[in-house]
């Protein structure tokens, strides 16, 4: 069996100085939450309390942002529960910080990537690679060796458990983030979040004596507005906006590389448009250093533009770029759509297209790396609800989140 990837390169990030400091600026920020949260705990607030204040300004400040429409309040709703399982999860690890020392309970917190990768495994079905594993059994040991009764200070069981609500919360937040909030716009997120948080908070903190709720000096507000404004409210912005911009473009790469090693180890021959950069050119070495056969179509005025991959099984050099699409959809079983720009959904509405008008019967999926095509399903779904589509014409697309459940699909 054959399948096309439409696929064109990713856009380069440009000035990348910039969004990297930033992003250390903000995980820095992060990073000072235990000297806020000891210090008010000291002074006689509640966990509950210190966690509400937290995101309480963020809650007040980004409350404009928050997007309740008809079309959108129930990926709100998504990201209020976010919010609420974050920040329930603080409670504990604020409770942790008054019996653990601070660089164990910092030490704990890091552990938020297994419990990300655990809650995507579990409940979302992405199996983690082995690479992911690797990852997951050093920070691990690393856990173990911080929360270890001798490295723990006082060696309190309860406490280092408190701890890891925390990270298990911020984990399933990441899942709810990446698989439900996807093509929301940042103030938007960090409003439903954050007001997640102060509705799953303020009946504890109702229920609270004033003076274990309100600051009892001056310095004690001055506390308040830095982990107000240094650990939550700043830092969720940087890294709200900063994070896709830097971390988009390695995801995608890492996708189209064992998208390319999964079909060469299934025996599945690759029809692409012959590129060496960009995704496609990933894809094609990928399936290559594999040992799978690839077939590259490419138009004789792009030949120097997207640098021709020569070195594969079979190279076709067309006149036009119709042809190139021709070629390709004739010598392919199936398409798959990696995430790409005006190229790819060409390829792709083309495809569809043909489709409809039963020039082919193959299947087309669509790999959603890190919901990348979630604007174009919605698009989809809303050509189809206002009559310009049949119900059918969605039902062409088959969507998948990973390469293994793109390659599934294929072989259905």
């Amino acid at each position: 069996m054959a399948m096309t990837i439409s696929t064109l390169k990713t856009t380069d990030v440009q000035h990348p100085d910039l969004p990297t400091l930033l992003i250390v600026l903000s995980a820095i920020g992060f990073g000072t939450v235990p000297f806020f949260a000891r210090n008010l705990t000291e002074a006689g607030m509640t966990p509950a309390a210190v966690a509400f204040y937290r995101y309480a300004f963020s809650a007040v400040a980004f409350l404009p942002f928050l997007r309740l429409g008809k079309h959108s309040w129930s990926v709100s709703m998504w990201g209020m529960l976010s919010g609420l399982i974050v920040g329930l999860g603080w409670i504990g690890y604020v409770n942790a910080l008054q019996t653990l020392p601070v660089s164990t309970a910092g030490v704990i917190y890091m552990t938020y990537p297994v419990f990300t990768v655990l809650i995507g495994w579990i409940f979302f079905g992405e199996r983690p690679g082995r690479r992911a594993f690797l990852a997951v059994i050093l920070i691990c040991t690393a856990a173990i060796l911080a929360s270890s009764p001798t490295l723990a200070g006082a060696g309190d069981l309860s406490a280092v458990l408190l701890a890891f609500l925390a990270p298990l919360g911020f984990g399933a937040g990441i899942n709810i983030l990446a698989r439900k909030l996807v093509g929301v716009p940042p103030l938007s997120r960090i409003a439903c979040k954050s007001l997640g948080s102060v509705v799953g908070l303020l009946p504890l903190i109702l229920v609270l004596p004033a003076q274990q709720v309100l600051p009892q000096s001056t310095p004690g507000w001055g506390l308040i507005a830095g982990i107000a404004l240094v650990t939550a409210l700043l830092p969720q912005l940087l890294f709200n906006i900063y994070v896709p911009v830097m971390g988009a473009k390695p995801a995608y790469e890492a996708a189209a590389r064992d998208f390319g090693t999964g079909l060469a180890n299934a025996g599945l021959r690759l029809v692409y448009g012959a590129g060496d950069v960009g995704l496609m050119g990933t894809v094609a070495r990928a399936a290559q250093a594999a040992g799978g056969e690839t077939f590259g179509v490419i138009p004789e005025h792009l030949v120097n533009r997207e640098i021709g991959k020569r070195d594969l099984t079979t190279y076709v050099v067309t006149e036009t770029m119709h042809e190139r699409k021709k070629v390709m959809l004739y010598n392919a079983d199936a398409m798959v759509l990696l995430p790409g720009g005006m190229g790819s959904l060409d390829e792709l509405f083309e495809a569809i297209t043909w489709r409809q008008l039963g020039l082919h019967n193959k299947p087309i999926v669509v790999l959603n790396t890190g919901g990348y095509w979630e604007p174009l399903r919605a698009l989809m779904e809303h050509v189809v609800s206002e009559g310009f589509a049949g119900a059918d014409h969605a039902e062409h697309l088959q969507w998948a989140d990973t390469p293994d459940a793109a390659l599934k699909a294929l072989q259905s």
